[in-house]
């Protein structure tokens, strides 16, 4: 099984709250090995958004680099 599909069957079925905490627990570890299911979530995300949101999560995106 590849990485990207593992990524997601590990994922489907969490709750928001599950996906939250896993999300969090990723950033706070600063564990590199993490950044690829990081990399397969918001793949996936960003391939079911509109263009209004792809533009509004490329605000937080520039927010967040000018930030670090």
């Amino acid at each position: 099984m590849d990485i990207i599909a593992a990524v997601i069957n590990n994922l489907k079925g969490k709750t928001k709250d599950e996906l939250r905490n896993i999300i969090d627990d990723a950033v706070a570890s600063k564990d590199e090995s993490t950044i690829p299911g990081l990399g397969v979530v918001f793949s996936a995300t960003w391939k079911h958004m509109s263009e209004v949101e792809k533009n509004q999560v490329m605000d937080y995106v520039d927010r967040g680099l000018k930030a670090t």
